[in-house]
């Protein structure tokens, strides 16, 4: 009967793993899974529970710092085979990430977070030049990655858009939809007001491939100070209406 003590071996010693386990692991996978977008400076504790600086990596090498974060592993998902963080912001006590790791992929079971417009930038070249400004608020609530799967929902807000190609401010409020369709998120840009319409469409696959096919409309009397910002972003089609083709590969819009 001595075979029966090597699952209850197998569970102590990943419990012990996870307890011992330093935090800069969970730094490593948020670093991995985010394509290097995000990471966890400063971290202090274990995996199981620790604290840290949650930021954004800009283009540019440029580091913003989204929230003074606190982490804590659920014990009830282990209980199903399942690694679940809960991240919170220290200030609020909201929490701001619930992701989980299992045999079956990955999960971002909920997240609320204020990223800034510049990590935009690390998708697109173009995006980059655009000197992108203005808030944005990350909303997903059951979105899974398997393999080269993806599945679930997502939504991108963001206010007062500006950019350092123009000094018309702000330029509108836009919103972007994704939704998991297997082998890759397909997502829709639609405007909400503002001097610059722009809508569209595209696709983004696990891969960190990305691709996007658009149109930018701009309000009477804004064509000349918006000029410089509309050529780098696409080809113009008409009186105040420019074609946006981007892509993770593009230098300039369009081409």
């Amino acid at each position: 009967m001595r075979w029966l003590w090597l699952p209850i071996a197998l569970i102590v010693l990943a419990m012990s793993t996870l307890l011992l386990a330093p935090a800069t692991w969970l730094d490593w996978a948020l670093q991995r899974y985010s394509h290097g977008a995000l990471t966890l400076a400063n971290a202090e504790g274990r995996l199981w529970h620790g604290r840290g600086i949650l930021q954004a990596m800009l283009p540019g090498s440029q580091v913003a710092s989204l929230a003074n974060a606190a982490w804590a592993v659920q014990g009830r998902a282990l209980l199903k085979g399942r690694l679940q963080v809960r991240v919170s912001d220290q200030q609020t006590g909201q929490a701001i990430l619930v992701a989980g790791w299992s045999p079956g992929g990955v999960h971002l079971d909920r997240a609320q977070l204020q990223l800034p417009a510049e990590l935009l930038g690390r998708f697109s070249k173009t995006l980059a030049g655009l000197s992108l400004t203005g808030p944005m608020l990350l909303t997903a609530d059951g979105v899974s990655f398997s393999g080269s799967t993806v599945q679930g929902r997502a939504s991108l807000d963001w206010r007062n858009a500006g950019s350092g190609m123009t000094s018309v401010r702000p330029l509108g409020d836009y919103r972007l939809d994704w939704t998991g369709s297997g082998d890759h998120l397909a997502f829709a840009l639609m405007s909400q007001g503002g001097s610059l319409a722009l809508n569209g469409a595209g696709i983004w696959r696990p891969s960190g491939d990305f691709e996007f096919k658009g149109e930018a409309r701009v309000a009477p009397g804004k064509e000349a100070e918006l000029a410089p910002l509309l050529r780098m972003m696409g080809r113009q089609e008409g009186a105040g209406v420019y074609a946006i083709n981007l892509d993770s590969t593009t230098g300039l819009a369009g081409r």
